[in-house]
């Protein structure tokens, strides 16, 4: 069940199939070698996530494409926002696909550098009732 695919009758139906299990893909856009796509870490979170929702009936959000890059930043193609901005932009995310329905978010990370930030974002989201 990929989100974006669905009309608003197919979501509805959907969100009760899923039971509230939603995957959201992120990476990153970064440089990976002269050989590999800027994207290769959202390439892989995607694929990852839409081959588990074959095999279980999960939602699949569209990828995030923003990760933690700020070492490469000077980089071309790649694209680093804040940490606080990304951190408040999952927040709402999370607020935003709990209203769909959704109480069950699992992160698929493509990009070895979000895992600390993710982790901290995740245990933060303890800290008042949802």
């Amino acid at each position: 069940m990929i989100w974006e695919n669905l009309t608003v009758d197919e979501f509805n139906e959907a969100t009760l199939k899923s039971k509230g299990v939603v995957l959201v893909p992120i990476g990153c856009l970064e440089k990976h070698g002269n050989h590999m796509p800027i994207g290769t870490d959202i390439i892989i979170a995607r694929y990852v996530s839409i081959k588990a929702s074959e095999q279980e009936d999960v939602m699949v959000f569209p990828f995030i494409p923003f990760g933690i890059v700020g070492e490469v930043k000077h980089k071309k193609g790649t694209i680093s926002l804040t940490s606080n901005l990304i951190y408040h932009m999952l927040e709402e995310l999370c607020d935003e696909l709990a209203r769909n329905g959704f109480n069950k978010i699992i992160f698929v990370d493509g990009h070895g550098g979000n895992s600390n930030f993710l982790k901290y974002f995740m245990q933060s989201r303890l800290e008042k009732y949802h």
